[in-house]
């Protein structure tokens, strides 16, 4: 009976998030407006100089969004179709005075459009996403009753069937090295195919840069966000 409550509630917790995901979606695509006033015009150019070098037959719509000054990011239907690339307001300085780096930007939001797997990609992504947040309810369950095991011992005779009353975190401390080690090897089975197989941005990011014809990504813009991200930077 408690398995199953504990079942219900994640699926409880599931539906719920999915439903804020829907409705998060669709009051951010009703800020969205078609980039039609003339101080989008470098953003354009720059889309237009890039295009020609990919194998979409067309260019993708133009839109702007209020929400994230420097926003970038692509949109298509599961089947591909209705491509749109969404930038921020911020984004017009950047074209303006750094075509060179917004460039292969772009170009990578084109190499998405280019697979028509952008909408494939956000529904893979947001399953995985409610997949872990279901599994992180029954592990969290899981881990707050590992404070009420009665640590006796094997073949002992523990009262209350092996529940203790007194939550202990002792049992933490000892089990700390392997929470750090399955945390470590969480991170590779999961992180580095999700981005790396299911996104493939690196492949992204080559396929951009060969479309700008640049480098840019690679010596500039990389290195100043690690460098403006760096641990203990100001």
């Amino acid at each position: 009976m408690a398995s199953g409550a504990c079942r219900s509630k994640a699926f409880a917790i599931g539906g719920v998030a999915a439903a804020r995901w829907i409705t998060a979606a669709r009051a951010t695509r009703k800020l969205e407006k078609d980039a039609n006033d003339t101080s989008f015009s470098d953003i354009k150019r720059v889309v237009a100089y890039v295009v020609p070098r990919s194998s979409l037959l067309s260019a993708p719509r133009l839109r702007y969004t209020p929400k994230g000054s420097l926003a970038l990011e692509t949109r298509q239907s599961i089947r591909g179709g209705d491509p749109t690339i969404v930038v921020g307001l911020g984004q017009r300085q950047v074209a303006r005075d750094r075509p060179e780096d917004f460039a292969p930007q772009i170009g990578h939001e084109i190499s998405h459009l280019e697979l028509s797997g952008t909408g494939i990609e956000v529904a893979v992504r947001r399953t995985v996403a409610l997949h872990f947040l279901m599994l992180g309810w029954f592990v969290a369950i899981f881990l707050l009753g590992l404070g009420f095991i009665d640590r006796t011992g094997l073949e002992s005779n523990p009262p209350y069937r092996g529940f203790n009353p007194i939550f202990d975190v002792t049992i933490y401390l000892a089990l700390s090295s392997q929470f750090i080690v399955l945390l470590l090897s969480s991170l590779v089975v999961f992180a580095y195919p999700y981005f790396y197989v299911i996104r493939r941005e690196h492949v992204h990011d080559i396929r951009g840069s060969q479309r700008a014809g640049s480098d840019a990504l690679a010596s500039k813009v990389f290195p100043e966000l690690l460098e403006k991200n760096r641990l203990g930077s100001t």
